[in-house]
């Protein structure tokens, strides 16, 4: 079975290798890299970065193109703030997380004292770092104005690249909020030790263009573009480097099937065994093809996870089945359906996460009607 691989991208690799490793002392740097879904920005970027030991580089802020349509005002900053307070748990003893940031003194001069005693109550640092557009009426119990808490979160956004030199990969930018926008232009102006790649899905819904996104950068940071095109399907086989005439063969009639995206194209590949007997099955064939050998407990996990944008915490998962579908499905068992869609490569997930692979994959799944039954 063919797997996922990094595709041909020299040209493209050499161009961010040079531009990350140049100095630039005085001030941070973005560029933004835009294509269409699936033509491989985020797999080209963690392919430049994922050896590099010049930058604390685990920081790329996975945010669905769905997820980033419906956003709240200051969606992105929240992202990126839960992203680094991740980090740096991982990190050295050092670096704060969040909540111990927010202890220090200084801060009760930005927002006041009784705010951020009632910010660290064990639900407030959760409530922030995973709240959602719906979630908008807890927030203001428990502290009263939104503005106070991503306020804390840009200084300790601040606070983090002052003390430690990132490259921050911002998935969907597209669809940035207009606060997040005003808080990265005020971070940007206090900070000079970030290399920023901000990745714009072309032909989607967008709520800036990038001529827009470039104009509220470029007089605060050094601003550049990189546009990525389609790779040619002569280039992806030099890529697989496959003698076997059958998957050659899927290849030159599944591309065009693909529209160049190359997370549909990995799929069709791994779907050899219906695709032999039928050389045109497209994508969103395959895709049934999947969900029509899935058990209904295993339709039943896929159906959970997509209804919550494409992301959800096993934990939550593991609530909602003992809560809601016990009668159904056994909390024992979802581990195993886990591994099993992680193996169909529909799913990718950790310990902490669980997440539909792709965004195409999302709108696919929505429209499948074996999956909802």
């Amino acid at each position: 079975m063919a797997i996922r691989v990094f595709i041909n991208r020299e040209i493209e690799k050499i161009f961010f290798e040079h531009d990350i490793a140049t100095f630039r002392p005085t001030h941070s740097r973005i560029v933004i890299i835009s294509a269409s879904t699936g033509w491989g920005k985020s797999c080209l970027i963690d392919e430049v970065i994922k050896n590099r030991s010049d930058y604390d580089l685990d920081h790329r802020v996975k945010i669905k193109q769905k997820e980033s349509e419906d956003c709240d005002s200051g969606f992105f900053i929240k992202k990126l703030v839960k992203q680094l307070d991740i980090n740096s748990l991982r990190s050295k003893p050092e670096y704060l997380r969040f909540n111990e940031f927010v202890h220090q003194e200084n801060l009760s001069e930005i927002i006041g004292g009784v705010v951020i005693k009632k910010f660290l109550t064990p639900i407030g640092g959760n409530d922030y770092l995973n709240q959602r557009k719906s979630d908008d009426e807890n927030i203001q119990e428990w502290l009263g104005n939104e503005l106070n808490l991503l306020l804390l979160g840009k200084e300790y956004i601040k606070y983090i690249l002052k003390k430690r030199r990132i490259i921050v990969a911002i998935e969907n930018i597209q669809n940035i909020d207009e606060y997040s926008i005003k808080a990265f232009r005020d971070i940007l102006r206090e900070t000079n030790n970030a290399y920023f790649i901000f990745e714009y899905t072309t032909g989607e819904r967008s709520n800036i263009s990038i001529s827009e996104l470039r104009g509220h950068f470029q007089n605060i940071t050094d601003i550049s573009d990189y546009t990525l095109a389609k790779l040619d399907k002569h280039e992806i086989i030099k890529t697989l480097d496959k003698e076997d005439e059958v998957i050659i063969g899927i290849l030159n009639d599944t591309y065009e099937a693909s529209d160049g995206n190359l997370f549909k194209l990995s799929l069709l590949l791994n779907d050899i065994d219906s695709l032999k007997p039928h050389k045109n099955l497209a994508y969103n064939e395959t895709i049934k093809n999947i969900i029509t050998h899935l058990s209904d407990p295993q339709k039943m996990v896929l159906l959970i996870i997509e209804s919550h944008r494409g992301v959800i915490s096993p934990s939550l998962l593991k609530e909602i089945v003992a809560t809601h579908l016990a009668d159904l499905l056994k909390v024992c068992q979802i581990d195993s359906i886990l591994t099993i869609l992680a193996g169909h490569h529909i799913i990718e997930y950790t310990k902490n996460n669980i997440k539909i692979a792709h965004d195409s994959l999302i709108r696919e799944l929505n429209i499948i009607d074996g999956l909802q039954k």
